[in-house]
């Protein structure tokens, strides 16, 4: 993928005044369940970009970072739905586990979902978070 060509295209199609919207992650994010699958770490940092790499790379092409905002998602209401949720191992970093990792890492999340009693949903910030919640969990 050619993410210059696509940053160029983005600036060329917009109209004078234009604005370009992007919602993404990064891997500046803490993922929740990294905490109970380290080995996700490494492909995070290897696959995602950083908020100040896609704003420089849009920058590049001629467009201007106007605003830069923290977006929160809720991935489940509770600890859980959140641990059924990952079991269906849809989420693509989780796909790429081998088998091993993903069942120890499911494994210590429901050994952490056994110690939880009344605890806030699980969320995920699309651009940045702090990490408060994956020390408390692990």
């Amino acid at each position: 993928m050619d993410k210059e060509a696509a940053a160029r295209e983005c600036y060329r199609i917009l109209r004078g005044g234009g604005r370009f919207c992007m919602r993404t992650c990064t891997r500046d994010v803490v993922y929740r369940q990294a905490c109970f699958f380290p080995a996700m770490l490494p492909m995070l940092q290897a696959d995602l970009p950083s908020a100040a790499e896609i704003i420089a790379l849009f920058e590049a092409a001629g467009l201007k970072c106007r605003t830069h905002e923290c977006v929160s998602q809720v991935l489940a209401t509770d600890w859980q739905q959140f641990a059924d949720k990952l079991a269906l191992r849809a989420d693509s970093f989780l796909a790429r586990l081998a088998d091993e990792e993903f069942t120890a890492g499911m494994t210590r999340l429901y050994a952490h979902l056994r110690e939880m009693s009344l605890n806030p949903s699980p969320t995920r910030s699309i651009s940045s978070s702090s990490s408060d919640d994956c020390n408390r969990a692990v």
